[in-house]
């Protein structure tokens, strides 16, 4: 991955509160964090060194937790670097806390699926994906059913490590750990969220290049599943993340809340475009990627 995304992604992981209430005996910069948090980032692998102190240090913050909040975080530590390559069209980025897990990348799935990740060398697009499955063709390139699969099996994996976190601290929990399950999990529903978008994008290209129903029936049932995982993601938030005072300046402003909104009115807009479906349109034969 080129070092420019590799920056972009490991900005903004660990929230504010995170910052607030893990750093003693003064508040730790975010390149602090990043060194704690993306200590086992594939693209850029820590020394064993680094490795042990990052394990000694949330010994230190989280006892006998420590480990396992660690393995919560190796997953976790690769979702943004993965969404910046395959899916975040790779322009200058402005750094406002959070601002990258709020991009929802398009209100509408049109504008989703119409967009190319920072690393093209790598990442076979949406368009061309639909290009290439028309054509019956194939790809030296990660297709976007791969990225999709890849997502949803992190999703699953840290899902499960925060709540084996959770059993084994009880209640009441600390409240730098009770932040930290918080960012894992919001990434955990981030990355459920693009997992479906994918899929719907591959399959809202098809639609349009073949004007069968059946693949915007199947694209809405994909976007459903994504706004789905996006309103788990504000459950799961609650009102902690709120946008830094500089967002407004790149249109970045509002709440996890408010995104939600905007994306279920773009589902319902996708929605009144092919449901309910007839019977033709059901019994139409329609790409289907390989099971997950």
């Amino acid at each position: 991955m080129p070092r420019q995304l590799r920056r972009a992604a490991s900005a903004c992981f660990v929230s504010a509160a995170v910052l607030a209430t893990m750093a003693a005996p003064s508040r730790a910069s975010d390149e602090d964090l990043d060194v704690h948090v993306f200590a086992f980032e594939r693209e850029r692998p820590a020394s064993p060194a680094a490795v042990e102190a990052t394990r000694a240090d949330y010994a230190r913050r989280f006892g006998s937790l420590g480990p396992a909040v660690v393995a919560a975080l190796r997953p976790a530590s690769e979702v943004l670097p993965m969404i910046v390559a395959a899916v975040h069209p790779f322009k200058p980025l402005p750094t406002v806390p959070d601002w990258r897990r709020r991009q929802r990348l398009g209100t509408s799935l049109a504008v989703y699926a119409d967009i190319a990740g920072g690393d093209r060398e790598r990442f076979e697009t949406f368009v061309a994906a639909a290009r290439r499955i028309v054509a019956d063709g194939s790809t030296a390139l990660r297709s976007p059913e791969a990225t999709s699969r890849w997502f949803d099996a992190t999703a699953d994996v840290m899902l499960a490590n925060v709540r084996a976190v959770e059993a084994a601290a009880g209640n009441p929990r600390a409240p730098a750990l009770d932040a930290l399950l918080t960012d894992v999990e919001v990434l955990a529903h981030l990355a459920r969220f693009h997992a479906h978008r994918i899929l719907g994008a591959v399959h809202y290209n098809l639609f349009t290049r073949s004007l069968k129903l059946g693949e915007l029936y199947a694209a809405t049932l994909e976007e459903r599943q994504a706004v789905a995982a996006w309103r788990q993601l504000v459950s799961a938030v609650g009102e902690r993340h709120v946008a830094g005072l500089g967002a407004r300046r790149f249109g970045l402003a509002g709440s996890w809340r408010d995104e939600l909104t905007l994306l279920e009115t773009g589902l319902k807009d996708l929605e009144a475009q092919c449901c309910p479906p007839d019977d033709a349109t059901l019994k139409q034969s329609i790409w289907s990627p390989l099971p997950r």
